[in-house]
């Protein structure tokens, strides 16, 4: 379970320490960086290489384990762009909780699509679509590689992992395997209750009318969410602050490297590909009607690499999973004073969350 509260981040003599005795190298000197939940920290070594540390301080554990198992295996399996594992401290090590070290890699990382022109726009979402078709389409099960997995193949629910102590071999798990309506219930439970919380950035009461709907759009979630045809591995946060960009062999825009498999999901594909379109292109472009241009490019170019057809894409639970990701933004992640135009961006919202509970009605 996560932890009600977050540990003390170790500083940065422990994390020197636990940085030079998980890779054998002399550290120059570390540095905290400002991201995600869990404790994580740049380190440089002596010969100027870098890497990353990543600590469990939010996560337990066990949540957090399965993350560079994850990563190793997906290098090892599909072509997805991701980062080296260089090592896992499951004993805790100097920091006294699980820790891992990755390669640090280079790429641009953007908060907002203001600085792209349209047609890097279009090349940004296309290379979106066709990543998180390379993650769906890799299974656990077929896997060759050093770790196992114990999911069969209708199984949906968090990812986790055996315990250092449960054998040699690590093994993939999922948390219970229930239905996946179940289980996107217990995701929709989160963001909506931030909602009812009306935590709306400096106006608390700016979707307070919005509340009541939301929450009872998502009282039936559990048996009203169909089940996926063939459970994948979902990263669930596929936004612009895990993405690495750089230009690709032809001189487009594309995604260098993904980042962050720290809460990995099995489940139905279309939650990640409704996450990613809502945080990449209609949070970025709420008033803009190009944006349901991009969105019909993020699923033609999904579909084109898993070779289905774009029309399977939005089903019934579509528009769950699009509320849910949107009731997130609009309860913690907006800048408000940041808006050219705060009162047409608040209608582009309700607008939105308004067509999300006509689909579900």
């Amino acid at each position: 379970m996560v932890r009600d509260e977050r540990l003390d981040e170790p500083g940065p003599d422990a994390v020197a320490r636990a940085a030079r005795d998980a890779s054998g190298r002399a550290v120059a000197d570390v540095t905290p960086i400002s991201k995600g939940i869990n404790a994580i920290y740049r380190v440089r070594f002596a010969d100027d290489e870098e890497a990353v540390l990543k600590a469990a301080t939010f996560n337990s554990a066990a949540e957090l384990r399965p993350e560079p198992y994850l990563l190793q295996t997906l290098a090892d399996e599909t072509a997805l762009p991701v980062p080296d594992v260089l090592a896992i401290v499951e004993d805790g090590g100097p920091l006294g909780v699980f820790h891992f070290l990755l390669e640090h890699c280079e790429g641009r990382q953007i908060r907002d699509l203001d600085g792209l022109s349209w047609s890097e726009r279009e090349q940004l979402v296309a290379a979106v679509g066709r990543h998180l078709a390379r993650l769906h389409e890799f299974r656990l099960s077929g896997a060759d590689a050093s770790v196992e997995s114990r999911i069969d193949a209708e199984e949906c629910g968090p990812l986790r992992m055996t315990g250092p102590d449960e054998g040699a071999t690590p093994e993939f798990t999922t948390d219970g395997g229930d239905l996946w309506g179940e289980v996107f219930a217990s995701l929709a439970d989160h963001p909506v209750s931030l909602v009812e919380q009306v935590q709306c950035g400096d106006d608390p009461g700016r979707f307070a009318d919005l509340v009541p709907d939301i929450a009872a759009a998502f009282e039936g979630a559990a048996d009203a969410i169909a089940a996926p045809e063939r459970p994948s591995v979902l990263h669930r946060d596929f936004h612009l602050d895990n993405l690495l960009l750089g230009s690709d062999a032809d001189g487009d825009l594309g995604v260098r490297t993904v980042l962050d498999f720290g809460d990995p999901y099995v489940g139905d594909y279309r939650l990640d590909l409704a996450f990613a379109e809502d945080a990449t292109i209609r949070v970025q472009l709420p008033t803009d009607d190009r944006a349901t241009e991009l969105c019909a490019l993020l699923r033609r170019s999904y579909a084109r690499k898993r070779g289905i057809d774009p029309d399977e894409i939005v089903n019934k639970n579509y528009p769950y999973y699009l509320l849910v990701q949107r009731s997130r933004w609009m309860s913690v992640a907006l800048d408000w004073e940041a808006c050219d135009d705060p009162a047409a961006v608040e209608r582009a919202y309700r607008s939105f969350v308004r067509e999300q509970l006509a689909e579900i009605e």
